[in-house]
């Protein structure tokens, strides 16, 4: 490119301001066409191709997820577990119950709670 065609003034000018026509670089321009090409590629894959869908991605990730989270005991609350504590909600029982639901559910901060709860109400002293 000469310096006549890199120092051509374009014909307007807006409030006294003129532009320059300078092209954009070479490496630009081929970055931008690359991604215009990877974008069809890629749309191309994962919407009209083998590729997989959002929905059976989540699907995956949520199997993957219930299967890494234990199992919690579903015979450890009875009715009749139940209908002792609702005689005495200072029952101790109460908060072990729910301490070892917690743990078994994978959320030790709220079953170290429930575990000092029902230490300090059988007359231990909580620990923090």
């Amino acid at each position: 490119m000469s310096d006549a065609d890199r120092d051509r003034l374009l014909p307007h000018a807006q409030d006294g301001i003129e532009e320059y026509d300078n092209p954009l670089p070479g490496w630009w321009v081929w970055i931008f066409w690359v991604t215009i090409v990877f974008s069809i590629g890629y749309w191309g894959y994962y919407q009209l191709g083998p590729g997989p869908s959002v929905v059976a991605v989540y699907e995956a990730e949520m199997k993957a997820t219930a299967e890494r989270q234990p199992k919690v005991v579903a015979s450890a609350v009875t009715d009749a577990s139940l209908a002792a504590l609702e005689k005495d909600r200072d029952e101790p029982t109460l908060h072990l119950l729910l301490g070892n639901l917690y743990s078994q559910s994978g959320l030790p901060e709220q079953a170290h709670q429930s575990f000092d709860e029902a230490r300090f109400l059988m007359g231990g002293k909580l620990r923090r």
